[in-house]
Parts: structure tokens; C-alpha cells; sequence
């Protein structure tokens, strides 16, 4: 049974999957769930390929990108996830395979598994609300990734890096503001647009001397 020790309660309670789950419910459905602790190094992959994924993983500690390789040996960054964030919902509810896509650990990792599918049978013990408060949260992550998807998508299909830039900003910049906080360095942004890192670094430039923009290290904020 998994010990909660106080750094994995306080992350629990900010994952999107144990949303609005009591404190005192917590041990009960990681024991329902065959909850697990795996430990990382630095580069090592989340999930083997070409093995059917069934257990979601929430990130405890350490970091991990989620990324597509593309047949010219370079990569297309989408999500960069931090601790609280999940790893593999979509793939653990519809036993998918991973092949081109990879989580890759960026740094020393501590991941908690859980058997998501398992609530939605009759082997998960919990009582009916337990059980239903986290079916409901996995639907709710599932619908927020289709949505971050969606918007990834949709800077993708701009033809112009300018556009691309521009879209990125104004899709994940915080409601009624003009600023935004990039968290990549300028080789992780241009792999999550899907450009040359030369190339973004000089259309920010040109983007600032237009007076489109003032950059003040990761924080771009838009002038017009």
C-alpha cells in the first residue's frame, strides 16, 4: 500500500485527476487503483514502445516532455509537463500503443501510476462516489487535452512563422491580458511550433523592432 507523504498529498490536490476528492479519500483509491511509484533518471522514457499503455501516471516530481519524432530524426515538442500534471490518459483509457509519440523524462522524475481503467469495472472496490468523482475528473483532463490539442493544431496549420508566433501568444496567454509567460527557451518553442530555432529567434526580433512586442527574457508582452 502507498505511503502519502506530504509532498505527494499537496500534489494530488492540485492533479486534475483527484480534483474536489477529500483529503481522507486519497489512500482509499490509490490502493483501489493499484497505485505505484516508479522512480526516473534524466532521458529515460515514461512508457516502452510499441506496448499497449494501461496506467496513467501522475507526476510527482522531475519533469517530462511529451513529444512526436518525425522521419527526419527531429522532434516535435507538445506538452511539457511538470509535477501534478498526468502522463498517458488518453493512451491507459483506450489501450493504445505508443510509436512515433514518447514521454521522456527532461530530469530526475518520481511518477505515481494508477489503474484508471480499473474504476470503470467491477474490480475497484471504492463506493460509487469515489468512483464516479474520479471518472468524471479523467473525462474532464481527456476534454482539456482535446481542446490544448486543438489549439496546437491550429498554430501548426498558420503557413507564416510570424502567424505561428502571433497564434501561440494569443491562444496561451491569460484571458484580458497582453503578456505571456513562454516556459521553453528558444530551441523547446521553436521544436513546440515546429520551426528552426534561428528562425523564431530572428522573426521575435524582427516582431520587436516592428513594436509588435517587448520580450523581457521569457515574458513577451504584445504592444498592439
Amino acid at each position: 500500500m502507498i505511503i502519502i507523504s506530504d509532498k505527494m498529498e499537496e500534489v494530488l490536490l492540485k492533479s486534475r485527476l483527484f480534483e474536489g476528492v477529500e483529503r481522507s479519500d486519497f489512500a482509499i483509491i490509490l490502493n483501489c487503483l493499484n497505485a505505484s511509484i516508479k522512480t526516473y533518471q534524466e532521458n529515460s522514457q515514461v512508457y516502452p514502445k510499441y506496448q499497449p499503455i494501461d496506467r496513467i501516471g501522475i507526476i510527482i516530481s522531475g519533469a517530462v516532455d511529451f513529444y512526436i519524432n518525425k522521419a527526419d530524426g527531429n522532434v516535435d515538442l507538445i506538452n511539457r509537463l511538470y509535477a501534478g500534471d498526468g502522463v498517458g490518459e488518453v493512451f491507459a483509457c483506450s489501450g493504445a500503443v505508443l510509436k512515433s509519440l514518447e514521454y521522456s523524462c527532461i530530469a530526475n522524475s518520481k511518477i505515481l501510476f494508477l489503474d484508471v481503467p480499473r474504476a470503470y469495472s467491477d474490480k475497484c472496490a471504492c463506493a460509487y462516489g469515489e468512483k464516479y468523482k474520479v471518472m468524471e475528473n479523467m473525462l474532464k483532463a481527456i476534454s482539456e487535452d482535446n481542446i490544448f490539442m486543438n489549439k496546437k493544431l491550429l498554430i501548426l496549420s498558420q503557413k507564416k512563422l510570424r502567424d505561428k508566433l502571433l497564434m501561440y501568444i494569443h491562444l496561451f496567454k491569460a484571458k484580458d491580458s497582453k503578456a505571456i509567460w513562454i516556459p521553453f527557451n528558444r530551441q523547446d518553442l521553436a521544436n513546440f511550433i515546429s520551426a528552426d530555432r534561428s528562425a523564431v529567434s530572428r522573426e521575435l526580433t524582427k516582431m520587436k523592432n516592428d513594436q509588435l512586442i517587448k520580450i523581457e527574457a521569457n515574458k513577451i508582452i504584445v504592444l498592439e
